[in-house]
């Protein structure tokens, strides 16, 4: 948050915070939003992370079966998304 004012960034980590915490459909479309409404300049450097960027953001938000925002990125299996899940689990850690 900058100041008293909430960010594209800071409603994309809430809402991935709510579909990880109620992994329901209507959840991880939420977040899908509001990860696509971060800047796209934004968006690699969300989590902070300098190795993974923002793939596991990317496939935790497009689902299983579902595509990312990067048409380079190939449909999401269930094998990647559990991996991105995981991702989740070990940093809430």
């Amino acid at each position: 948050m900058t100041g008293n004012r909430i960010t594209p960034t800071d409603r994309c980590l809430a809402a991935v915070e709510a579909s990880l915490a109620d992994r329901t459909e209507e959840n991880r479309s939420a977040a899908r939003a509001a990860f696509l409404a971060v800047p796209l300049s934004e968006r690699r450097g969300l989590l902070g992370d300098m190795d993974n960027k923002d793939w596991p953001l990317r496939v935790l938000v497009a689902g299983p079966g579902g595509l990312t925002y990067l048409p380079i990125d190939p449909p999401v299996t269930q094998e990647t998304y559990d991996r991105a899940l995981a991702y989740f689990e070990n940093r809430a850690r």
